[in-house]
C-alpha cells in the first residue's frame, strides 16, 4: 500500500475508533447503580477505599468529546501527511478500541480481562500524549485538538489505571501479595503518583494532565471522607500527590513564565 493509502487508511481507523468509544457505553449498557454482590452488579466485590466519589466520572464525557475533536482534526485533509498524527494515529486509536473493549468485558462479567485492557489503554494513550506533547507541529491548533484531549485522558487513566486492579482482582483470589487494604491502596496511589510525575516530567508539566490527575486523586479523597470506614493515611496520601503535583505545576508555570 502507499504512504497516501496508508494515512487515509489511518484516518479512517481513527474517526471509527473514536466513533466506537463513544457507543460503547450504550453498545455496553451496565447498571453501575446494582449493589455489589447483586446478579447485575459490575463488581463482585466491595468497593476499595480507592474508589473515586461518584462525581469524578463525569470526566468521560469530555474525555469522549475530547477523542471526537481529536478524530475530527485527524481526519482534515491536510493532516494527512502531518508527522506527528502519523506518529500517534494508531496509538490512539488503539487506546479508544481498548476502552470500547474494557465496556464489553465489564458488561459480560469477564472483570479480570479489565485489567490487562486498562494498562493497554494507558499505555497508547499516554505514549500518544507524551509523543504530541515533544512534537514540533507547526500548526496552532495542534495544542488544541491533539494534545489537550490527550492529555485530559492520560490524566484520567494515571488514577484510574492502579484503581481497577484493586477493585477486580481481589474478587479472583489475589491476596494484594499479602498487604493489607491499606497497604496495598497506599502503594497504588504512590504508584499513581509516580506515573503522573514521570507524565508531567516529560510533557513539560502540561496543565489539563495535571488537573485530570487532580481531580481523580481529589475524588478518592473525598470518597474516604465520606465512607464510615474512610482510612486516613489514604486521605492524607492522597492529599499530599494532589498538593504535590500542584506546586510542580505551578512552579514549573512560574518558571516557563519567567523565562519567556
Amino acid at each position: 500500500m502507499s504512504q497516501r493509502g496508508l494515512d487515509t487508511a489511518r484516518q479512517l481507523f481513527v474517526v471509527a475508533a473514536s466513533l466506537l468509544q463513544l457507543a460503547s457505553p450504550f453498545l455496553f449498557a451496565v447498571d453501575w447503580s446494582a449493589p455489589p454482590g447483586a446478579e447485575d452488579s459490575p463488581r463482585n466485590m466491595e468497593p476499595t477505599p480507592l474508589t473515586p466519589a461518584g462525581y469524578a466520572f463525569i470526566i468521560w464525557t469530555p474525555i469522549y468529546l475530547g477523542a471526537l475533536a481529536f478524530a475530527a482534526f485527524h481526519a482534515l485533509p491536510s493532516m494527512a501527511r502531518n508527522d506527528a498524527l502519523r506518529r500517534i494515529g494508531w496509538l490512539a486509536a488503539t487506546g479508544f478500541v481498548a476502552c470500547a473493549a474494557w465496556s464489553g468485558v465489564v458488561k459480560y462479567g469477564l472483570l479480570w480481562a479489565s485489567v490487562p485492557i486498562i494498562a493497554v489503554m494507558l499505555a497508547s494513550i499516554g505514549a500518544a500524549f507524551v509523543i504530541a506533547s515533544r512534537a514540533n507541529a507547526q500548526n496552532q491548533w495542534f495544542d488544541v485538538f491533539v494534545i489537550a484531549p490527550l492529555a485530559l485522558y492520560a490524566g484520567w487513566l494515571t488514577v484510574a489505571a492502579p484503581i481497577n486492579p484493586s477493585e477486580v482482582l481481589p474478587g479472583y483470589g489475589f491476596d494484594r501479595f499479602g498487604l493489607s487494604v491499606e497497604s496495598w491502596s497506599l502503594a497504588m496511589l504512590a504508584a499513581a503518583a509516580v506515573i503522573a510525575l514521570a507524565f508531567l516530567t516529560f510533557t513539560h508539566f502540561n496543565v489539563i494532565y495535571a488537573g485530570a490527575v487532580i481531580w481523580g486523586l481529589t475524588a478518592v479523597t473525598i470518597s474516604n471522607f465520606m465512607r464510615p470506614d474512610g482510612i486516613l493515611s489514604l486521605q492524607l496520601a492522597a492529599g499530599a500527590a494532589t498538593a504535590l503535583i500542584i506546586v510542580l505545576v505551578a512552579a514549573m508555570s512560574w518558571r516557563l513564565d519567567g523565562s519567556g
